[in-house]
Order: C-alpha cells, then sequence, then structure tokens
C-alpha cells in the first residue's frame, strides 16, 4: 500500500466517523433528546426532553408538555438511535476503497482476484469495526435518580441539559451552562494493544543487479568482475510471517482537556522481508566445467528486518464519555523515529542499522466499564522507509558443479570472494485492526 493510499485511507475513514459522529447529527437537526421516565411508582413516560429544571424535567410526550418533578423519577433512560448499519456500510466502502486503490498502484498486486480479495477482506473488516462503533454509540444511557446524592443527581442533570432542547437551542450562542470543567482526576491514559495486520508492504528490493570476483591470486580468465542479480522469490516471506496478531503498541498518553491528549507510543515490528538470493557462476579454467555458489542475500531470516518505532502525536475526542455515555470516539496522527535493523545470515551478507522517520493515522473506539478502565478497537495506518547503501564485503563461499547443483551435496571447493551488494530499501507500510486496554490514572 502506497503513501497516498495511507494518506487517503486515513482521511476517508476520519471523514466518515465525523459526518457520523453526534456533532454532525446535531448540526443537521436542533431537536432534544428522547428520553424515558420511571417514576418511583413504576409509571413510565416517554418524550422529547424540551428543558430541564432546577426541581423537574419538562418533557413533550404525545403532544403534550409534560413536568415531572425530581422527587418523583426513579430512573431516565436516553435513547440514542443506532448508528452500526450506516458505519458498517460506509466501513465497507470505505475499505474496499483503499483496498482497490492499493492494489491497482502496485502492478505485482494487481490484477481483478487479487483486487478482489483486498477489497472484501478489508472492506469486510472495516464493516465489523464500524458495526461495532455504531452499536456503542446507539447504546442507551441509564440514570438511577432514586437513592443517589445530591451532587450525584446534579451531575445528571447538567448532562441533561445539553441534550435538552432548551439547551441545544442555545449551545451554538455559547450560552449553555452547567456543564462541569474537565476533572483533575485520570489525566494520564496507559495503553496495552494487540493488533492484526491485515496488510504489509513489500520489503527488499526486486532483481536488483550487484557483482562478485575472486579475492584471490586466479588464472586470468577468472580474474575479472562478473554481475550477479539478487532475485526476488516474491512477497510470500514478510507478509506471510508478519500478518499475525502481535502484543503492542504500548502508549501513555496525557489528557489536556476532555478532548485533547498528547500521547507517547512504542512498538516492535520484525519479519523476514523477501527471500532474496543469487547465484554467482564461473568457467573454472583448470578442467573446463561451469560451477555455482549460492549467496542468501538481505533479508533472509525471519527476524530479519526489525522495527522499534517511538511514536509521539495528538489525538481528539470526537465523542467524550461522561455520565450519559461510556463511549469514546477518537482521531490521531503521531510522528517519530523507527529504529530498522538488518540482520540477515551470517556469511557474506553484514548486518545494517538506520534510523528512519515513522508516520501513523488513527481510529480508535473505545468502551468506558469505569472512569478509569476501558476496552476498544483501533484501526491504524503506520508507515516508515529506511534506505541503505551499497555495501562490499568478503567471506568464503562453496562452489558446485553446475550440472549436478544441490546444497545438499559436497562442495567442490571453497573460494574467497568479494561481492557488491546494491542499495535496498525495507518499508514498514502496514494497516491493523487491534484491540487495547486503557487505564485512567
Amino acid at each position: 500500500m502506497g503513501n497516498s493510499a495511507l494518506k487517503f485511507a486515513a482521511w476517508a475513514l476520519i471523514a466518515l466517523f465525523l459526518l457520523s459522529s453526534p456533532a454532525a447529527a446535531r448540526a443537521r437537526e436542533r431537536r432534544g433528546a428522547p428520553v424515558v421516565v420511571t417514576k418511583l411508582d413504576g409509571a413510565q413516560v416517554a418524550g422529547e426532553l424540551i428543558a430541564v429544571r432546577p426541581d423537574s424535567l419538562l418533557l413533550l410526550s404525545s403532544g403534550t408538555d409534560v413536568s415531572i418533578a425530581l422527587t418523583d423519577i426513579k430512573a431516565v433512560r436516553v435513547v440514542r438511535k443506532s448508528r452500526a448499519l450506516p458505519l458498517a456500510i460506509g466501513g465497507f466502502l470505505t475499505g474496499a476503497g483503499e483496498a482497490v486503490w492499493a492494489t491497482l498502484r502496485e502492478p505485482e498486486n494487481g490484477g481483478a482476484l487479487p483486487t478482489l480479495k483486498w477489497a472484501a477482506l478489508i472492506g469486510s473488516v472495516q464493516a465489523l469495526l464500524g458495526g461495532a462503533i455504531g452499536l456503542g454509540l446507539g447504546a442507551d444511557s441509564v440514570l438511577p435518580f432514586a437513592g443517589e446524592r445530591d451532587e450525584v443527581i446534579q451531575g445528571y442533570l447538567d448532562k441533561l441539559k445539553g441534550r435538552s432542547l432548551e439547551g441545544r437551542r442555545l449551545a451554538p450562542l455559547g450560552l449553555e451552562t452547567g456543564r462541569p470543567g474537565p476533572s483533575r482526576l485520570h489525566r494520564f491514559r496507559l495503553s496495552l494493544g494487540g493488533a492484526y495486520n491485515l496488510w504489509d508492504s513489500r520489503n527488499g528490493y526486486r532483481n536488483e543487479e550487484g557483482s562478485w570476483r575472486f579475492a584471490g591470486d586466479v588464472p586470468p580468465e577468472e580474474a575479472g568482475t562478473f554481475p550477479l542479480t539478487f532475485e526476488d522469490d516474491g512477497p510470500t516471506s514478510w507478509e506471510g510471517y508478519h500478518h499475525k496478531a502481535h502484543f503492542g503498541p504500548i502508549g501513555l498518553a496525557y489528557e489536556w482537556t476532555k478532548r485533547w491528549l498528547a500521547e507517547i507510543e512504542w512498538f516492535h515490528a520484525a519479519g523476514r522481508g523477501n527471500l532474496l538470493y543469487a547465484f554467482p557462476k564461473f568457467v573454472l579454467t583448470a578442467d573446463g566445467k561451469s560451477y555455482m555458489g549460492f549467496i542468501p542475500g538481505p533479508p533472509y531470516p525471519t527476524d530479519a528486518v526489525a522495527f522499534d518505532v517511538f511514536l509521539a502525536g495528538p489525538d481528539y475526542r470526537l465523542i467524550v464519555p461522561d455520565r450519559l455515555s461510556r463511549v469514546s470516539l477518537e482521531v490521531g496522527a503521531a510522528a517519530g523515529p523507527a529504529f530498522v535493523r538488518i540482520t540477515p545470515n551470517p556469511g557474506l551478507i553484514p548486518p545494517d542499522r538506520k534510523v528512519a522517520l515513522a508516520l501513523r493515522a488513527r481510529v480508535a473506539f473505545d468502551y468506558y466499564f469505569i472512569p478509569a478502565f476501558s476496552l476498544g478497537l483501533v484501526t491504524d495506518w503506520c508507515y516508515a522507509r529506511a534506505g541503505f547503501a551499497p555495501v562490499t564485503s568478503t567471506g568464503e563461499l562453496a562452489f558446485r558443479d553446475i550440472n549436478d547443483y544441490s546444497p545438499f551435496t559436497p562442495p567442490a571447493f571453497v573460494r574467497t570472494v568479494e561481492v557488491s551488494i546494491p542499495g535496498r530499501a525495507v518499508e514498514l507500510n502496514r494497516f491493523l485492526i487491534g484491540a487495547r486496554i486503557t487505564f485512567r490514572i
């Protein structure tokens, strides 16, 4: 998935959630929230919340204004409309569009069947995520008035004012009152996550040209510099290894306000990259036969490419958890250093290290069981690219008869060779979905 696709996908999903958020819905229609008031005697009154008075609630029920004294109220249920279906549809269309965009931009991923496969997979995952968020946003809130302390009831009334028709009409004018300020408690948030990678870009390079020669004294016919092609056997290595569930990231955020957070996080990603290899060939002067060696190119083993990524950036809550809602929806962006290392098999290919810039965009949904604890779903894109310069390496290489070549047969002879390895680049360009646990302290 290219960098342009990363930006397109992030902004498309963020726009989807913005358009589906309660704030956007309120901008389209100014009405009081539908509520169901249960009285102490068990009777229920359903209607639109018109206003909140110091000693009563005013509802529009069946076309008639009804005033209910606070002393007669057992509980108030704020009814919310489910957003599961529109968010699921929007998530599927957005995910399918991301997949089509990405596969068509990269020729090796193109074709009708791969495009449809990725469109169905990523679209389905984002449909599930959107549906889950929609269910959370549509969950009713129940406020138990009976037996609660006066300060708790006052907190309920402050929140209900913002849901009433009167409060919503006054809010655009800046006249809404009764909103509590941000709590001084729980300002730090620790997040522990686990994720499943749905997409990772290919790493390494594709059929790059290098060269090799014998380092010792050899006959003039064998003393030249020979071309050497490092071949790529396809994307199966990195994608097959790294498309798995893994732990991370770990994040620590500070809540400046109820909506704005500053967060730092760390995660580790490792994989093989593509299986690259080269076969140096030459004709031995002594017998006129052709011989061939084998060089496992970078990166080769299962942990050859490793990224340790440190990110910092702001998060913004589109939906803030409060007494009337246990859900939180936030978007965020971050940047920071990615420490990249290549540690291939010992031999001719040396290890290397780089520091690259990493970028990340995120949408997260959390459900708070209590103010200090929540469970959530996260989808994000992270991108980092590190380029490694060409290197020249010297070492021992075994040669076998090219007409009877097998890595299991004893070598005909071993010689010292010098190999020029072309520059290569590795990427972390992934789209993932994950779960997280957060603790506010």
